[in-house]
């Protein structure tokens, strides 16, 4: 079972990201902590991001696998809350990258997505020469701002 703060996060992150703001984040952990904060995001935008282009192909969603038995670990570095609401580690590059550092294996399962969905790691930082198909980095950032925009996301 969810806390009722967990399922409100979910939504949100779903359906009305504009929402989203630092004073709902602060009501947010004071349900749940941070590191679980940054996790939930870490497997609700992934699997969003898996249905929305599951939803544009007319496929069937991908099912979550079941849940293992055991506690989490609550094992990972030290981080810190600097210029993000959610507590980082010092990565370099960009913030979107920053955003799940807290917590290892959300930052590690994002990767595989965001390489496919967008860009890999190793081209986010200042290579923009890059391209994906017929796409260029230049269209490829335009068409992200355009949906981030379109869709109330900061970032």
């Amino acid at each position: 079972m969810l806390p009722d703060a967990a399922i409100d996060a979910v939504w949100r992150i779903t359906n009305h990201p504009g929402t989203l703001v630092e004073g709902w984040y602060d009501d947010i952990v004071a349900s749940i902590t941070p590191h679980q904060y940054v996790e939930l995001v870490g497997i609700v935008a992934g699997m969003n991001a898996v249905d929305r282009f599951a939803d544009a192909l007319d496929l069937d969603h991908l099912r979550l696998p079941p849940p293992r038995p055991g506690a989490p670990s609550q094992e990972g570095p030290d981080a810190v809350v600097t210029t993000h609401w959610v507590p980082t580690v010092e990565r370099g590059g960009s913030n979107v990258l920053a955003a799940l550092s807290a917590v290892p294996t959300a930052w590690a399962s994002s990767r595989p997505i965001a390489s496919a969905h967008y860009v890999p790691e190793d081209k986010v930082v200042g290579d923009l020469s890059w391209n994906r198909g017929i796409l260029s980095r230049p269209q490829i950032e335009l068409a992200a701002a355009v949906t981030s925009f379109a869709n109330d996301c900061f970032y």
